[in-house]
């Protein structure tokens, strides 16, 4: 997906996204929204988007992240607020480890 903004902004609950590719929008691949729980990502692609290829919100929580790849991406793969419960977060983590360098806040 491309967007001006973000690939897909999620304010919901019991979530699932399952594939596809997530490139150059302007600012996040996907972003999980306060609020947003149960969510699962999976099996998806994240590259150059100009911020992060995921970004969990402040009161994001209880989601999984698992079996995706992230690469180029301009700050994170994965970019968290604080607060986070329980959230999972598995991936190739050589990958995911060199795309996290920076903090996306």
């Amino acid at each position: 997906s491309y967007s001006w903004n973000r690939g897909i902004w999620v304010q919901s609950q019991k979530l699932v996204v399952s594939s596809g590719s997530y490139h150059h929008n302007d600012a996040d691949g996907i972003d999980l929204d306060g609020g947003s729980s149960y969510v699962t990502i999976h099996n998806a692609d994240f590259y150059m988007n100009a911020r992060c290829g995921v970004f969990l919100e402040f009161s994001a929580s209880l989601n999984t992240i698992v079996g995706n790849r992230f690469w180029s991406n301009h700050i994170s793969g994965v970019g968290t607020g604080t607060g986070h419960t329980a959230t999972q977060l598995r991936a190739g983590w050589s990958r995911l480890r060199r795309d996290m360098a920076g903090a996306c806040r």
